[in-house]
């Protein structure tokens, strides 16, 4: 048997945070980790284990609560935003642990947040210049794992 078929199994169960930290415990386990396929699986699974839905609340001290979508009295987990530049962005929308969240400084300057690794980008949307969207989505494309796509209407 070999390292690969040891490990699989094992880290296949690990949460996203944990997996990014794990990432430099060897080559192997940056190959294993870093692999598209392993990715998708992680994916699937996570998404087949997990039965909880979560609503996502935004504080006025700019934390995010993210509550049970059936009982939403139940908060699953808090964390605040990891920008502080930006003071209380609007969020336009989310999918899986992606949030889609407009500054207020600039009507084309938007934030997608991964809430799971607290990794960001902030990107300008070229095709707004001059005006404000009417409505913002995010949703994501099972036909590329890797991928979420964004709309602005």
């Amino acid at each position: 048997m070999e390292a690969y078929d040891i490990l699989f199994p094992i880290i296949i169960k690990l949460s996203v945070k944990s997996l990014l930290r794990f990432q430099s415990v060897s080559k192997l386990w940056n190959a294993i980790i870093s692999n598209k396929e392993f990715r998708k699986i992680h994916i699937d699974q996570s998404k087949a284990s997990s039965t909880t839905k979560f609503l996502l609340v935004q504080t006025n001290d700019g934390v995010f609560e993210f509550r049970d979508l059936e009982n939403p009295q139940i908060i699953m987990r808090k964390q605040k935003f990891p920008l502080k530049r930006i003071q209380n962005p609007i969020v336009m929308g989310s999918c899986d642990s992606l949030v889609l969240m407009k500054t207020c400084m600039d009507d084309n300057e938007f934030v997608l947040w991964n809430s799971y690794t607290n990794e960001y980008r902030i990107f300008v949307c070229p095709y707004l210049k001059g005006m404000s969207p009417h409505g913002c989505g995010l949703s994501y494309d099972s036909g590329d794992d890797m991928n979420a796509r964004l709309y602005f209407l």
